[in-house]
């Protein structure tokens, strides 16, 4: 069976995020709701900007379980949305 590690060294996930910045906004602002929010990679994808922009929750429908999640944007990624 196949799995995933999550990356650990805060080094790594900045690099990522700069590099992602630097080439993509679309798939930085999508690593930032994935790091803030710990969703799985098919949840982001689902999103819309309408799902996310302005707002001080996100609802979704997990995919994997269907069970529906909300919660709040975090600060640092409501900064990050607005400056899109």
């Amino acid at each position: 069976m196949n799995y995933v590690e999550p990356i650990r060294e805060p080094e790594k996930v900045e690099d990522i995020s700069n590099y992602l910045r630097k080439y993509s906004e679309r798939n930085y602002i999508m690593f930032q709701i994935g790091i803030y929010n710990g969703l799985r990679i098919s949840d982001i994808l689902r999103l819309r900007v309408r799902d996310v922009k302005n707002k001080d929750m996100i609802c979704i429908r997990e995919q994997k379980t269907g069970k529906q999640k909300i919660f709040p944007i975090a600060p640092h990624l409501k900064k990050k949305l607005k400056s899109t």
